[in-house]
């Protein structure tokens, strides 16, 4: 209570002593002096949730990349030591923007800190600490995250393709979570560069294909997905080329596991970060609808889905060009199953024949999913340890963000 009365104090002897010009701001003045408040508290308080509010989802803090909010600055809060008082110092305005500046004092040393308001009253830049060069120690502790990228994809069949730099040359990927590792096109590739490996690959059918392995020099997925000089799997995959699509490999699981995805079907866009920011994503993504959490079963993320009034647990694959479920549940879905008929899927073993169907009603949390196709195989709960698999027919409906570290897919409904 005594340091707000030292704030208010401060705040009017600056009305009356300070020049004209920053008495004609005053009224601006007061819609931020509360942030400032709230913001010097949580120096003391160490609570970030206090102010996490004030910030523009995509504030710069310091010298760190942009957007990192909930990364960066509860480190930061952490590792700065607690002022005794601040007192307005500048004001300055363009363009909608506030600058402000603030002396404080950190034990008996006064320094300066600066903050900017965009003209939604959010803070969109933040440096308390740089005119001092005895904290660059402690700024070297903290530690961001890389920042994500977008990138366009091209949907051909249902399946979702990629560029990425392999040794030096642009090729293109099929972005497919249902194999749990990168496989390069071996069909591409000089019989020379391949070696004996032990390991398999299973498809659909459920039959193993061999694999080989080869070594790569770089593998740069956006600037921030990459393997170097390293080992990785190597199968036939010309069954997924075609004239206009030279299939140079597959990005597996293993791949994307420290990131998250964000799937708009409507646009061809495919974003990839690396941590959660619930304000942006709302930003550019809409209101959100729902959000599932899943667990991971191997490479798959798990979550319980309602057909019939029975509930099923169904993994999550990107690379699924229909919904899959078990050939044995088939004499459970008699009244929601309609337009029979057979599928015919290719793999590492060639073509097989599966039965097709829509299904009416697909209930996941309190959202129904209405007339999504399914193929049916007697091998995806052996092959997945589940009921079945979504894809395409799932991830399309919104624009759905696949979080591997939150554990969590997010649905939006879209600008």
């Amino acid at each position: 209570m005594m340091k707000k009365n030292i704030y208010v104090v401060l705040f009017v002897l600056l009305y009356f002593l300070f020049p004209i010009s920053l008495k004609a701001k005053t009224n601006t003045l007061v819609h931020f002096k509360e942030s400032l408040d709230s913001i010097f508290d949580a120096l003391q308080t160490k609570n970030y949730n206090d102010i996490k509010s004030l910030f523009a989802f995509n504030a710069k803090i310091v010298n760190f990349p942009s957007g990192q909010n909930d990364v960066i600055i509860p480190q930061l809060l952490n590792v700065l030591p607690t002022p005794s008082a601040y007192v307005l110092n500048n004001v300055e305005i363009e363009d909608n923007n506030t600058l402000i500046k603030v002396d404080y004092v950190v034990n008996k040393k006064k320094m300066t800190g600066s903050f900017i308001f965009g003209k939604d009253h959010k803070i969109i830049y933040c440096d308390i600490v740089s005119d001092d060069k005895s904290f660059s120690k402690k700024l070297s502790t903290i530690k961001a995250v890389p920042n994500g990228f977008r990138t366009n994809f091209l949907m051909d069949s249902k399946l979702i393709y990629v560029k990425a730099i392999l040794n030096g040359k642009e090729e293109l990927f099929l972005l497919d979570s249902g194999y749990s590792d990168m496989i390069l096109n071996s069909d591409k590739m000089d019989k020379r560069d391949l070696n004996f490996s032990n390991s398999s690959l299973y498809g659909v059918g459920g039959k193993g294909h061999p694999v080989e392995t080869t070594r790569i020099n770089i593998f740069n997925w956006g600037g921030r997905i990459k393997k170097c000089n390293c080992e990785v799997k190597a199968a036939p995959l010309s069954y997924l080329s075609k004239d206009s699509i030279q299939l140079a490999g597959i990005i597996g699981y293993d791949m994307i596991k420290n990131s998250q995805l964000t799937f708009d079907y409507s646009k061809y866009i495919l974003k990839v970060d690396f941590h959660k920011d619930s304000d942006k994503e709302i930003s550019e993504n809409g209101n959100l609808v729902m959000k599932i959490p899943f667990k991971l079963k191997g490479h798959l993320p798990v979550f319980p889905v309602e057909i019939e009034g029975k509930t099923y647990n169904m993994g999550l694959d990107t690379g699924a060009t229909t919904n899959l479920m078990s050939s044995k549940y088939l004499s459970n879905l008699n009244s929601s199953l309609y337009d029979m008929g057979e599928n015919k899927v290719k793999g590492f073993n060639g073509v097989i024949h599966l039965k097709k169907g829509k299904i009416s009603e697909t209930k996941i949390g309190n959202i129904s999913f209405n007339d999504m196709n399914y193929s049916f195989n007697s091998e995806v709960s052996k092959q997945y340890n589940v009921d079945g698999v979504l894809g395409y027919e799932f991830l399309k409906k919104y624009i759905t963000v696949v979080d591997y570290k939150s554990n969590e897919i997010r649905l939006y409904e879209g600008k």
